[in-house]
């Protein structure tokens, strides 16, 4: 018993080259067909439909924190061990954002003003605008490892994250 081909038998009379060269022919035309199709509605899309970018001026929730955030150091207390300095203060928020997760640091300077060390310190509560609110930083070191001998220090906010709206 001989088999047969079965895509010999789908058109009687064609070999199987010219069923395969026509079948080739017809998927060719229908990827060009197909591209075409697919071209245009792309361009279409491209050119008719504007991002959400340009239809709605949206705000960068991540914004970063600079002079801009006008967080300013009000008052401070000033606290001196022979192991520890301790400040006490209050911030106030001059700016138009709400603030938190802020980050101090105290630079200590000798009388020459060189730099002789530094710390900081943070806090996760959070100042909106118009407010003001105590903070505490430490700088805290221990019997062998005293604090540098040093003549002044300066104190400043270097970092805060933006407090998203809405949340």
């Amino acid at each position: 018993m001989v088999e047969r081909d079965a895509v010999a038998d789908s058109q009687p009379g064609m070999s199987v080259r010219k069923q395969f060269l026509a079948g080739a022919a017809f998927g060719v035309g229908f990827s060009v067909v197909f591209v075409a199709c697919l071209a245009i509605g792309i361009t279409i899309l491209v050119n008719t439909v504007e991002p959400p970018s340009a239809t709605k001026k949206s705000e960068n929730p991540w914004k970063p924190y600079g002079p801009d955030a006008k967080i300013v150091i009000a008052s401070q207390e000033v606290t001196r061990t022979k192991s520890n300095l301790s400040i006490l203060g209050t911030i106030r928020n001059d700016g138009s954002d709400a603030w938190q997760f802020i980050r101090y640091q105290v630079t200590l300077r000798n009388a020459e003003g060189r730099l002789v060390g530094f710390c900081s310190d943070s806090d996760t509560l959070s100042i909106h605008p118009g407010q003001s609110r105590p903070f505490q930083v430490d700088c805290p070191r221990n019997r062998d490892a005293p604090l540098p001998a040093y003549d002044h220090f300066t104190l400043e906010i270097v970092e805060a994250s933006i407090v998203l709206r809405g949340t």
